[in-house]
């Protein structure tokens, strides 16, 4: 069943969106091969159909702008890009309002062409794609290589506390050392006084 949008009182914004000004960023490589390839199966005669294959075949995104007057009014942009008399789009407009647009048969004509266009968009996609992966592996690999210097220039600093640890020990040690020398110089003069005192004792026995 035919849209009832589909006859030739359509507004001039809506020809402007689906030609390609306005809102017509919605129509790119795949909307046009799946448009053709739409036409081609169901024909002119049921636009809805053809709509309904459309969005169902391309991104959420652009599902809502693809209606079946939408599909119409691209379905003859394409005719006027690839006819060899596309350059008097004007009279061409009138004639199709006329005969109710061109002909399913017409979209075999740029179907290989629509594949080509295609083809070569997915190809400049994988070649963004490339570049983007390999900016981001140059990074990685930048960030490791900073990683690895920061740690092996950091490992020259840890022999400081070993040697500040071996500051702290000898100073330990000198308190302990010195009050053994200190015991051992006070136990000499107490010797020297028995020492006299013995003597003294003696002293008194020789006298006596």
């Amino acid at each position: 069943m035919a849209d009832g949008s589909d006859g030739p009182d359509v507004s001039p914004a809506a020809a402007a969106a689906a030609g390609g000004g306005g809102g017509g960023e919605i129509w790119g490589t795949l909307e046009e091969l799946l448009l053709a390839c739409a036409v081609s199966r169901h024909g002119t005669g049921s636009w809805d159909s053809v709509a309904m294959e459309v969005q169902t075949r391309s991104p959420l995104a652009a599902r809502p702008g693809l209606t079946p007057t939408s599909c119409r009014l691209r379905f003859r942009h394409l005719h006027r890009r690839f006819s060899v008399g596309g350059a008097a789009e004007e009279d061409d407009d009138d004639e199709e309002a006329e005969e109710g647009g061109p002909d399913a048969s017409a979209a075999d004509g740029w179907m290989d062409e629509l594949r080509r266009l295609r083809v070569a968009e997915l190809r400049r996609e994988v070649e963004r794609c490339d570049l983007s992966i390999g900016t981001l592996q140059t990074k990685v690999k930048r960030l490791r290589e900073e990683r690895e210097q920061s740690i092996h220039g950091g490992g020259g600093g840890e022999g400081k506390p070993e040697t500040a640890n071996g500051d702290e020990r000898l100073s330990s040690e000198e308190p302990g050392r010195s009050c053994r020398e200190s015991n051992s110089t006070d136990l000499k003069p107490a010797a020297r006084a028995g020492d006299h005192s013995v003597k003294a004792e003696e002293e008194d026995e020789d006298a006596a």
